[in-house]
């Protein structure tokens, strides 16, 4: 069998326990991680280290494995995008490595969902499409779980070709 990424729930500020417990179980998982910096003026300039997607952990795991994944203490369940568990394209996963480990602050946001409107991603050629770069702003549509993400970048005209260019090497682009 061929194993696939899926998110899961976590209960509240438990996605580090549960990436530990995962980790010990041998089950490949992935917690993303933002450096956000604090903007108060009144203090020293610190970098904290929180998950990007509260109360989610991607697992990489076979169909056979979702039953041992749903009796691990502390996770709720599988998530669910328009009535199906997501299944993480590995570009998703990889797009969302680049961001972390690339830029800090990084914000998200849902993808309004339309009843008359699909989404999904049905070929790699689709998912590189949605890799933006715009007004010092890099963006990119996680299509499988539905949101945006962003982060705000200071980049001559320069990079930013050669940014592009490393993408799509990676075939991320």
């Amino acid at each position: 069998m061929k194993k696939k990424w899926y998110a899961i729930y976590t209960k509240q500020y438990c996605e580090r326990k549960v990436s530990i417990q995962l980790s010990k179980k041998n089950i490949i998982n992935y917690l993303p991680l933002n450096r956000v910096y604090n903007d108060l003026p009144s203090q020293k300039k610190r970098q904290t280290l929180e998950p990007l997607f509260q109360s989610m952990v991607f697992v990489n795991i076979e169909s056979n494995q979702m039953e041992l994944i749903q009796k691990t203490e502390d996770i709720i369940n599988f998530f669910y995008w328009l009535g199906r568990k997501a299944i993480i394209n590995d570009f998703e996963i990889l797009a969302i490595q680049k961001f972390i480990n690339d830029y800090s602050n990084i914000q998200k946001e849902k993808i309004p969902v339309s009843l008359n409107r699909k989404l999904g991603v049905t070929n790699e050629n689709e998912y590189n499409e949605s890799y933006i770069i715009k007004d010092n702003r890099v963006t990119t549509i996680l299509k499988t779980i539905g949101y945006i993400i962003s982060a705000e970048v200071n980049m001559s005209a320069s990079d930013i070709v050669k940014y592009e260019v490393n993408l799509k090497e990676m075939n991320i682009n």
